[in-house]
């Protein structure tokens, strides 16, 4: 599925309806067709916790030394307003450092 907007091109892929186990030292965020969000292998069950799980996700790995970046797989059939909280709640932990992942 190929969507244009204006300056922008996006190519999403089938993100699975459940989450891998991320790569060593990743930092993986998964959005499923149901927008169901998942921190690596922690489901986000509501908005509200994706700020602080994310915040906390780029703490613990700058304490570690480890990447920040946010590898961000998402459905196909998930709404773009997800994708953008999520961005957003990067941002918010400052971290704008996210690739996209299509499968």
């Amino acid at each position: 599925m190929t969507e244009h907007l204006v300056g922008f091109q996006k190519a999403i892929g089938d993100a699975r309806n459940s989450p891998r186990a991320p790569d060593s030292g990743s930092l993986t965020v998964y959005v499923n067709k149901t927008n169901r969000i998942y921190l690596g292998d922690k489901s986000i069950s509501d908005q509200q916790r994706l700020y602080p799980g994310i915040a906390e996700a780029v703490h613990d790995h700058r304490l570690r030394h480890e990447s920040i970046r946010i590898a961000l797989v998402v459905d196909q059939d998930a709404t773009w307003g997800t994708v953008m909280h999520i961005i957003d709640a990067a941002r918010q932990a400052h971290d704008d450092d996210i690739g996209f992942v299509v499968e």
